[in-house]
């Protein structure tokens, strides 16, 4: 499966509430580079869904997507440094 296609596959999970099967193919979208995955996946770090919650983890996933261009990304990571979080 292409990236895109794991990343549906995540999305499509997710959609039907099973959280842990969303995680599993948005991460290996999010390993393939996939920055909307990186962005997806670490939202689900931070918060807890399908996944152990972790902040530090999270904004890992946050950095490599803002590093990929992802807009909602990149502003979420100026969000972290404005506040004081990074």
């Amino acid at each position: 499966m292409t990236a895109q296609e794991l990343f549906q596959t995540g999305v499509n999970y997710r959609e039907r509430g099973s959280w842990v099967m969303a995680a599993d193919f948005i991460r290996q979208a999010a390993d393939l580079g996939h920055a909307e995955a990186q962005f997806n996946y670490g939202l689900m770090c931070m918060r807890g869904d399908g996944v152990t919650k972790s902040d530090s983890e999270g904004v890992r996933w946050m950095k490599k997507s803002a590093d990929n261009g992802f807009g909602p990304a990149k502003k979420n990571v100026e969000i972290l440094r404005m506040t004081g979080f990074l």
